[in-house]
C-alpha cells in the first residue's frame, strides 16, 4: 500500500472591510476544455463553476465587500482526471477600515440665543 502525503501551505491575502477581493487558486488546469472548480470555506460551498484559465492557471473568488466574516480559509478544489482533485487553500484575513479614508464628521455647531428670545419661546 503506497501513501502519498501532501502538505498545502495557504497564499495569504489581505484585504480592508468594504473593499472587494480576489482570491486565487492556482491549479495546473488546463483548458482543452472546462473542469469542474469548487470553492469551499469550512463545510459551506461558495462556488461551484466549470472553468478553465489560460491566465497563469490562476481561477479567482472575487469577494464584494468583504465583511469580517469572510475571513479564513477558502479551498479550492478543480478536477484533475478522471479520480483526482487538485487543491489549493488561501487564507483571507479582513481588516477595520482605518478613518483615514473616512469622510471626516464636521464640528457641532454652537448656536447662541438671546436671553429675550429664549424666554419667549419657553
Amino acid at each position: 500500500m503506497r501513501i502519498q502525503v501532501k502538505v498545502l501551505l495557504p497564499f495569504n491575502v489581505t484585504v480592508k472591510e468594504g473593499q472587494s477581493v480576489r482570491l486565487p487558486c492556482c491549479l495546473p488546469v488546463t483548458c482543452i476544455k472546462p473542469v469542474p472548480v469548487l470553492w469551499v470555506k469550512g463545510e459551506e460551498i461558495v462556488l461551484k463553476q466549470n472553468s478553465c484559465t489560460d491566465e497563469g492557471n490562476n481561477i479567482c473568488l472575487t469577494l464584494r465587500q468583504a465583511k469580517k466574516e469572510d475571513r479564513g480559509d477558502y479551498f479550492c478544489y478543480s478536477q484533475g482526471g478522471e479520480e483526482r482533485w487538485d487543491l489549493a487553500v488561501v487564507r483571507l484575513k479582513v481588516t477595520k477600515t482605518t478613518c483615514g479614508s473616512c469622510t471626516p464628521t464636521p464640528p457641532p455647531v454652537s448656536v447662541s440665543i438671546p436671553l429675550s428670545l429664549s424666554l419667549f419661546y419657553a
